[in-house]
């Protein structure tokens, strides 16, 4: 073999080992590419899942205070009562004391209904 050849041989060979090698790289570059999209798509995923969990927060930290409002409420009227309110409370002939009581039960049993909180569902869509 004549030099011409060889040179031309190393050359052969150089190209295709540079061939190769472009090809793994362009294979490793789709795959980073891929893992790039999935994280990304990952992320907004992940974003909105902690603002949906931040709303949700601000929603039992506003039902908390007014929960709290109605016990303080509840709790002064308590001590509030006076002596002729506990003897009208055990009056039983008419029972308008207890019907009062028991409607007031009824008022405050609902306001904290209301003011209950749903568990946290995320919404993974």
């Amino acid at each position: 073999m004549n030099t011409s050849q060889e040179s031309n041989q190393k050359l052969v060979d150089r190209v295709k080992q540079d061939n190769e090698r472009m090809t793994s790289l362009l294979e490793k570059y789709k795959e980073t590419v891929t893992t790039l999209r999935a994280s990304k798509f990952d992320n907004v995923l992940l974003a909105n899942a902690v603002k949906k969990r931040d709303q949700w927060i601000g929603v039992c930290r506003e039902k908390n205070n007014k929960m709290y409002s109605v016990n303080v409420e509840l709790l002064q009227r308590y001590r509030q009562k006076g002596i002729g309110d506990m003897l009208a409370e055990k009056e039983s002939f008419t029972g308008v004391a207890t019907v009062e009581l028991e409607n007031q039960e009824q008022e405050y049993h609902f306001r904290l209904e209301d003011l209950q909180i749903p568990l946290f569902k995320p919404d993974m869509n």
